[in-house]
């Protein structure tokens, strides 16, 4: 979290300059404590839910924010930097780095487990169906609670910017697998499917 809030306020500073990122900042916390942006909402009713908002809310308060000191435009693209920022922290902690070898020889049930186990650790998704075979693994998320929460504190033009930080990181960061997503809860109102297959010939990475 503290790296997290460090690379961003860096990135303000350089975007915005470094009084106005300290007021940006000092304003954003100002909201966190009076228990923004969720008033309006129902009351937390699990510690998923609540992660969910630990994770959405200063983003969501910081486009909010931006929004009216620099223009929509220019608040998207910032935010979609920082929302970025605090997914690859995020992401990083929880993703184990994937060994083609050493996933193969799992049992059918092994290696379902496994991707079951990864996907649980991410507090704001509804699984559906998940299909592991040795040349790939598939999963389904049918409900997201970054799109929702976006949407519900009228904000919905982020929920594509919490899917897209996702992807990137998948993408960057395991050179061991070529990552699919034809369809997102956020872009196509459709169930988002995250797709992984083993490259053909790839780095040994422990």
């Amino acid at each position: 979290m503290f790296r997290t809030a460090l690379d961003s306020f860096c990135l303000l500073r350089k975007e915005v300059g470094l009084v106005q990122a300290i007021s940006i900042a000092w304003e954003l916390q100002c909201h966190l404590r009076r228990g923004e942006p969720w008033q309006s909402l129902f009351p937390v009713i699990d510690s998923r839910e609540q992660a969910s908002r630990d994770q959405a809310g200063p983003a969501i308060l910081l486009y909010t924010i931006l929004r009216s000191r620099i223009g929509k435009d220019r608040a998207l693209e910032i935010t979609k930097t920082i929302i970025q920022i605090g997914a690859l922290h995020f992401l990083k902690k929880i993703v184990p780095t994937f060994n083609k070898k050493s996933y193969q020889s799992l049992s059918a049930d092994e290696q379902k487990g496994k991707m079951m186990g990864l996907v649980e650790k991410f507090p704001n998704v509804t699984l559906g169906t998940v299909e592991t075979s040795d040349e790939q693994f598939r999963f389904e998320v049918t409900e997201c609670a970054f799109v929702r929460l976006a949407r519900a504190t009228g904000a919905p033009e982020l929920a594509p910017l919490f899917c897209a930080a996702d992807g990137a990181y998948f993408q960057q960061s395991l050179p061991q697998v070529i990552f699919e997503r034809p369809t997102t809860l956020a872009e196509n109102s459709q169930p988002c499917h995250f797709q992984f297959r083993w490259r053909e010939s790839t780095p040994e990475r422990m």
